[in-house]
């Protein structure tokens, strides 16, 4: 373990309170040193609402209106494509993407092949801590 990659050590107590063991955290590098992917940087969402993009429900007018207003921004985003394929392949359960609902893009894996759920190599599904580190730096 390289001395750059421990920026500190965690504390694990044993039964001897005197004398703790100082563990190495490997933490990973701060977001300005990830490669970014550019077209997130391009999306027609990155400045809006975004909780228009995460409807409370699936069912009625109030949420159709929603989702309507959510895929009226993704027809005019530049990289909904890129948007789209990501979701499909990341696998954010809930939310619009790409200018799908959940329904519609589990239909498109679905048609792929893809299965009905995400596949990783660690399991079908992904957690949301996976989502969550997948998004990031953001």
């Amino acid at each position: 373990m390289s001395a750059a990659s421990v920026t500190r050590l965690r504390v694990v107590r044993t039964g001897d309170p005197a004398s703790p063991t100082f563990v190495p955290v490997r933490r990973r590098p701060a977001a300005s040193t990830l490669d970014v992917p550019d077209w997130r940087l391009s999306a027609a969402c990155l400045d809006g609402d975004l909780n228009l993009f995460f409807p409370v429900s699936t069912v009625g007018a109030a949420v159709q209106q929603q989702v309507a207003a959510a895929k009226l921004v993704c027809d005019s985003c530049p990289v909904q494509s890129q948007c789209l394929e990501w979701s499909l392949a990341v696998g954010p359960e809930f939310g619009i993407f790409g200018g799908c609902t959940e329904h519609e893009r589990r239909v498109l894996r679905n048609e792929r092949g893809n299965g009905p759920r995400w596949s990783t190599a660690a399991g079908p599904h992904r957690s949301e801590t996976a989502v969550h580190e997948a998004l990031e730096p953001f």
